[in-house]
């Protein structure tokens, strides 16, 4: 089941930065988030639950050093995947601050 892949204006912005300075990675961050999309719980992906101040929030590996958190939700009556950040795996710089299982509008509009 294929899942449609929501982009929050955060991530957007973290995908923009990380290219930028990465442009290498694109063909790699592409294809994570074409598997993503067709099947979260593929192996490669090492998809696992957030505990702490991203409790709520999932993550998968897009490389060895890169994750992209992310967070199950509805969209028009389909289940979908809002993605929240991309960027290094070392917690300290992925942090957002939400309330925990609240998505705005906004962000449910942003698709990729």
């Amino acid at each position: 089941m294929r899942r449609l892949l929501l982009r929050s204006p955060a991530f957007g912005r973290d995908l923009r930065k990380w290219l930028k300075s990465r442009p290498e990675t694109a063909a790699s961050l592409d294809f994570t988030l074409e598997q993503l999309s067709a099947d979260s719980t593929q192996p490669e992906l090492r998809t696992h639950k957030l505990r702490g101040a991203l409790a709520g929030c999932w993550a998968c590996s897009a490389d060895y050093d890169l994750r992209i958190v992310f967070e199950y939700t509805q969209h028009e009556g389909a289940e979908a995947i809002l993605l929240l950040a991309l960027g290094h795996t070392r917690p300290s710089l992925l942090t957002t601050n939400r309330p925990q299982g609240q998505v705005s509008n906004e962000l449910r509009a942003n698709q990729v």
